[in-house]
């Protein structure tokens, strides 16, 4: 095949995904007329079946070009990690690694953990950053300042969703919000 077969082939591809792309939004907009919910759901449902159907069609026409193409030589394959960077990634045990997971690999996942209190400080701007015995050092992200921690003192720190971690005392249903800073 030559490259003005090759530019014919992109131009109906282009021009078939804009023509099914105003079809397909005409469709929408008829089915959004629909007063009855259960019609329009039904409706929209037969839009998104038609959408891949069509999808379909175009791809496997596509693909089908594809493999017609000339074939390019392979990129030569990554060594594999040397035994010496295998060797720093250590297991951690899953309380040791609570809050740090973009930090280092994660197999078992933990959900609240109990830590004692070593040491309380504020930062600058007035937020706690607490240290536990066990060496994490945990900060207040929020600006609550309800909560008040001493030495000795027991934390529950739990799992919310995104990434964020809520510091709390056991007897307490107030939280702040916490990251692991080390």
């Amino acid at each position: 095949m030559n490259k003005t077969t090759y530019c014919l082939v992109g131009i109906i591809c282009a021009w078939s995904s804009q023509v099914i792309a105003t079809n397909i939004q005409a469709e929408l907009l008829n089915c959004a007329k629909t007063s009855d919910s259960l019609q329009r759901l039904v409706c929209y449902d037969n839009v998104v079946h038609t959408m891949t159907e069509k999808v379909d069609v175009i791809e496997s026409a596509t693909l089908q070009e594809s493999k017609e193409l000339p074939k390019v030589a392979a990129l030569p394959a990554t060594p594999a990690p040397s035994s010496e960077i295998l060797a720093e990634r250590k297991p951690m045990d899953p309380e040791e690694s609570f809050g740090a997971e973009r930090q280092y690999i994660k197999k078992e996942q933990v959900d609240e953990v109990r830590f004692t209190v070593k040491s309380v400080t504020k930062t600058t701007r007035g937020k706690l950053k607490v240290s536990f015995e066990n060496g994490q050092i945990w900060q207040q992200k929020d600006t609550d300042n309800f909560a008040k921690y001493v030495a000795g003192d027991i934390a529950i720190i739990k799992r919310g969703v995104f990434d964020s971690f809520y510091m709390k005392k056991p007897d307490a249903n107030r939280t702040i919000r916490v990251k692991r800073i080390k």
